[in-house]
């Protein structure tokens, strides 16, 4: 079951792009797109948490911990990703962005003294060949997109790590992404306003994207 949720996850991750490519068309800057993002799943997250628990509480010394988790992995991740659609195919920005996997390898080594397995290396050696093979020999590259993508695969390769060493397991999944989706929230809104780059949707259809991303 776990290995199924991990590959339907990937599969819908591998779908984004399509979607934040239809709210680009809709005039919705990269800034707000993460904005909506989170808050349009906050609430979600906080009715299915909710029903779980019967409580939104958390410990007050988790909230400093979900804020570094959530403006990594939900804030610096996926506005680094969609810039790099602005300079390059979604496609190939994709796939630079899954370095992460050895990303998470190499900072579990270096930070936190995990042992490396050969299945784990013989993983990620098939990871390394698989991103090379999707690149068509003579075709350029545009930096600014690639530094972009690769930022963004690891910036989601520290947010995997500290999720991975989270110290407050009580809190429930969920719980979790709701407080990662209301900090990351407050802080792009803050960022929006600030560099006044607050877009929203002009249609139904870009509302149905930002919803289902």
């Amino acid at each position: 079951k776990g290995y199924f949720l991990v590959i339907f996850s990937a599969v819908i991750f591998g779908c984004m792009p399509l979607l934040v490519k239809g709210i680009y068309a809709d005039g919705v800057n990269s800034l707000s797109v993460v904005l909506l993002r989170n808050l349009l799943s906050a609430p979600v997250a906080a009715v299915l948490a909710y029903l779980q628990r019967r409580s939104l509480k958390i410990p007050a010394g988790a909230l400093p911990e979900i804020a570094r988790l959530g403006i990594v992995g939900c804030c610096v991740t996926p506005l680094m990703l969609f810039s790099a659609y602005s300079f390059m195919d979604s496609g190939t920005a994709m796939v630079l962005h899954f370095v992460y996997p050895a990303a998470v390898l190499a900072g579990g080594v270096l930070f936190y003294r995990e042992r490396v397995t050969i299945g784990a290396l013989v993983s990620i050696a098939v990871c390394i060949l698989g991103i090379s093979m999707f690149y068509p020999p003579g075709t350029p590259l545009d930096w600014r997109g690639s530094a972009l993508a690769l930022i963004s695969g690891l910036a989601y390769a520290i947010y995997v790590l500290l999720l991975a060493h989270f110290k407050y397991r009580e809190v429930s999944g969920y719980l979790l992404s709701f407080y990662i989706f209301a900090v990351n929230s407050v802080v792009m809104l803050a960022v929006c306003l600030g560099l006044d780059m607050l877009t929203m949707p002009t249609s139904a259809y870009g509302w149905f994207l930002c919803f289902v991303l």
